[in-house]
């Protein structure tokens, strides 16, 4: 009898060597699922150096008369398997193990062979693994490869411990049946219908951080001044920026309906300018967000289902397709089982993009954009909204990870998947069909610490503004963080007033400076005033401050009493938000207001507007009476 177990990491061939039982004639021990069933209890402990401890508890079930067990062998692709031992009812199993350059073959002659119908056999495995768990800039990652046996599987159960010195629970794929956490451990379990078949993955730390830079040549090779736009990775509910380095300063720098972020930087005529921008991303794990500088109303949301050039939504093929999966999950099975990848494509560099609407008709090799197009296509005609995003991911050496963007871009040095909305949370799940596809496992994650976005589309149009910066690998570097920087917000806050004149507006500038490397959202100016009167309203909101940028707001205000000199006062309340802080400041100011009478630049002004204006009535009439 033969079993084969396909992992990720671990691709591990079982084999329980069957023959017929004798004098039985016809026996076929061939067909498995019809020969035995199995039921799994495993463990896979780690230690903090990233070394896991497997401890797997195996029943057999014989379920015909005419076949037998006698030996059980486990093949895995490493050569760092360790302390290899094994048990049953009777004692010790006999066990050997064998090695080549890439894989380890484990072989264990049972002290008991499962003869007879009904008959069962309980027995255990256990070896270390080393190297299994790895840290990456400041999270750790897990794999536990899944388990595929042809026979028939009644139990199935799964136990991942992780040391609690690796932090909280970052994420986990799929979801597990429970989160339990000690003081020195935090346990993982999983049933039949969660793991059975299924990669786990698992990433351990509050937060993980990115750090990047980018590097540009901005060449104008006409007559006059351009202007030209980067884009810089925004801000998110998952993600927040910093950015360290930033020259040469660029004029502003703005956001789009969608939340994007892009510098805008002017070159004069036949001139070339060399941008560097340095910063690191931290990325927040599951159950923690950030303030994102805009939120979703219902009507942008709409947009997010709407129809393009290569998602063709209102396809009729798209559309029935749709109406069968329904769900997210459906979607992405059926994506990541019918589209197989293009590694020619891949490792040529240049690649064409379909569309979903041709690669439902006339199934095709795909590259990334083409999984994410047919993916956000069926979602968006389910009615989900979704979105296309880019941006960079860390390397880990670790399966068949491809980044690669077709035209019109053909860059290996950037990635593309999709994110879909979750309307229960108010956040966008990351959805990545092709590495689903190529690492056979289940890719949609509430949060990645393996990657940052750069820039968001609602269709993945008008992407040639990125050309420039994917175009070498020598414009960008992307590393995982070796220690957590500093994203506390710093604001000056200051409040500056003219000499205020009974009866006059007067003019009070609030300036606000950003002097830190985060962006400032949510921010509201707040007025309170005594004495003197406010003509704007007392609260005003304010769009994203942006890193080193210096913001001025002009106040409108109003004293009453044109006979004496009075003292006013003013205060301005500032709050914002950076990221999971918050950032609250006041600062007061004492107004000396002088009666309207009083010598000044403004009464001297008015008094000189009122003679002309005396004039220019009366200089009329006295020449007519003249005249006369």
């Amino acid at each position: 009898m033969k079993r084969v177990i396909n992992i990720l990491l671990i691709s591990s061939l079982l084999c329980l060597f069957l023959s017929p039982f004798s004098k039985v004639s016809g026996a076929d021990c061939t067909d498995t699922s019809k020969v035995f069933s199995s039921s799994y209890d495993l463990t896979v402990s780690f230690d903090a150096e990233g070394d896991g401890l497997f401890h797997q508890k195996v029943s057999l079930k014989n379920l015909v008369a005419g076949c037998f067990a006698s030996e059980y062998s486990l093949k895995i692709n490493s050569t760092k398997v360790r302390s290899v031992s094994g048990e049953d009812s009777l004692g010790s199993l006999l066990v050997k193990v064998s090695k080549d350059k890439q894989s380890t073959l484990i072989s264990a002659k049972l002290n008991e062979e499962i003869i007879g119908k009904n008959k069962s056999v309980a027995f255990g495995l256990k070896f270390r693994l080393e190297d299994l768990a790895a840290k990456q800039g400041l999270v750790w990652d897990l794999t536990v490869p899944q388990i595929t046996t042809s026979e028939k599987v009644t139990a199935y159960n799964l136990k991942v411990v992780a040391p609690v010195s690796w932090g909280k629970v970052f994420m986990v794929s799929p979801k597990p049946e429970r989160v339990k956490t000690s003081k020195k451990q935090t346990a993982l379990t999983f049933g039949k219908e969660e793991a059975l078949n299924k990669t786990v993955s698992a990433s351990f730390g509050q937060y993980q951080e990115i750090s990047f830079k980018f590097k540009q040549q901005l060449e104008n090779t006409g007559f006059l001044s351009k202007k030209f736009q980067i884009y810089l990775p925004p801000d998110t509910e998952k993600q927040q920026v910093l950015l360290t380095k930033i020259t040469p300063q660029p004029e502003k720098i703005k956001t789009d309906e969608l939340g994007n972020y892009s510098a805008e930087f002017k070159v004069g005529g036949w001139q070339t300018r060399e941008v560097l921008i340095e910063g690191v991303v931290k990325i927040a794990g599951e159950g923690n967000k950030f303030t994102p500088p805009i939120t979703f109303s219902g009507k942008n949301l709409e947009r997010m289902k709407a129809s393009s050039r290569f998602i063709q939504v209102q396809d009729r093929l798209v559309q029935e397709k749709a109406k069968k999966l329904k769900t997210i999950e459906a979607i992405y099975d059926f994506v990541t089982e019918y589209l197989e990848y293009d590694t020619k494509a891949f490792e040529a560099g240049k690649s064409e993009r379909k569309g979903a609407a041709q690669l439902l008709r006339k199934k095709s090799l795909a590259t990334n954009i083409d999984f994410v197009d047919l993916f956000l296509a069926l979602t968006k005609a389910a009615g989900i909204p979704a979105r296309e995003v880019f941006g960079f991911t860390l390397a880990d050496g670790k399966g068949f990870k491809p980044t690669f963007i077709g035209q019109p871009l053909n860059t290996s040095h950037m990635h593309v998947w999709a994110q879909v909305y979750d309307s229960d949370k108010n956040i966008w799940v990351n959805v990545d069909p092709t590495w689903g596809r190529t690492l056979s496992a289940d890719y949609v994650r509430e949060s990645s610490p393996d990657r940052f976005i750069l820039l968001i589309t609602t269709s993945g149009d008008k992407i040639e503004a990125l050309e420039d910066l994917v175009l070498s690998a020598d414009n960008m570097r992307i590393a995982p963080a070796k220690q957590s920087s500093d994203f506390s917000p710093k604001v000056d806050l200051g409040i500056s007033i003219d000499q205020a004149f009974a009866g006059f507006p007067i003019d009070l500038v609030v300036k606000l400076k950003n002097r830190s490397g985060v962006a400032l959202t949510a921010g509201k100016i707040s007025v309170s005033t005594e004495d003197i009167s406010l003509i704007n309203s007392k609260d005003i909101k304010l769009q994203v401050i942006f890193p080193f940028e210096t913001r001025s707001y002009k106040i409108k205000l109003r004293a009453g009493n044109i006979f004496k000199t009075t003292r006013a006062k003013v205060k301005i309340d500032f709050e914002a938000e950076s990221g999971g802080s918050q950032v609250k400041m006041s600062e007061a100011k004492n107004v000396i207001v002088k009666s309207f009478f009083s010598l000044g630049i403004q009464q001297i002004l008015l008094f000189m507007l009122v003679v002309l204006l005396l004039v220019g009535v009366f200089t009329p009439k006295i020449r007519a009476y003249l005249r006369k």
